[in-house]
Order: structure tokens, then sequence, then C-alpha cells
């Protein structure tokens, strides 16, 4: 997702917190990309 579409994947998790969320190979990405899903995930519930 670009800059401009901040926000796409919270009010995604928010209007469906049972929807799933295929991240594959998620121990390869960036720490801090990781922590911030992580975080919009517990907003999510």
């Amino acid at each position: 997702m670009g800059f401009d579409q901040g926000g796409l994947l919270t009010d995604a998790v928010i209007k469906h917190p049972h929807a799933v969320l295929l991240l594959d190979e998620i121990e390869k990405a960036h720490p801090d990309v990781f922590n911030l899903l992580l975080q919009v995930m517990d907003n999510g519930r």
C-alpha cells in the first residue's frame, strides 16, 4: 500500500475482524513493518 492509501488495512480489519490475512514470509520483513502489522491487527479486535 502506498502512502496515499493509509488506513485501508486498518479500516478493513475494523470492519471485518474475522477476515483472513495471509502473510507469507513475514519473518523476513523489516522489524518496523512487522510491528506495524501487529499493531493494526491488535487494533481490529
